[in-house]
């Protein structure tokens, strides 16, 4: 089977498809999202983040931050999400959450590990359509370093 990059998890008591992009160094969450998850957008300071831009050189518009938690079954943690203006899927989790919380995910069997979880299981890349498959990588452009 072919496996997305993607799980399911209650974010604010609302399941979701949560997008795992190994090339975005933050999580990002979009604006209309946040306002259906009914969350409080705090303000970012100018020290807590640089000039962000998706692959395709085009600068991002955050919005401000918001701590979300996630949930599957009875377990639960939290994390921060930049919020972004206009982002075509409600949310990603970057290498911040994945390095966090010691990600591992195993496209052989399906199965993502995630500290705080435990076992999720991958989303058949069936459940999206081709617009939907692609993820938005964020790097931070004042770096030279492009994750892929």
């Amino acid at each position: 089977m072919a496996w997305a990059s993607a799980v399911r998890l209650e974010l604010q008591g609302i399941v979701s498809s949560v997008r795992l992009d190994t090339g975005s160094v933050r999580s990002v969450m979009g604006e209309d999202f946040v306002k259906t998850l009914g969350v409080t957008v705090a303000e970012l300071q100018p020290e807590e983040i640089g000039l962000l831009q998706c692959v395709a050189k085009s600068p991002l518009k955050i919005l401000g931050k918001c701590e979300i938690s996630l949930k599957k079954d009875s377990k639960e943690i939290s994390h921060v999400f930049l919020v972004v203006k206009d982002l075509t899927f409600t949310c990603a989790l970057g290498i911040d959450f994945l390095s966090k919380f010691n990600v591992q995910i195993n496209y052989s069997t399906g199965e993502v590990r995630i500290d705080g979880l435990e076992e999720v299981s991958l989303l058949p890349s069936s459940d999206f359509s081709n617009t939907e498959n692609l993820i938005l990588s964020v790097f931070d452009a004042s770096s030279d370093e492009v994750l892929d």
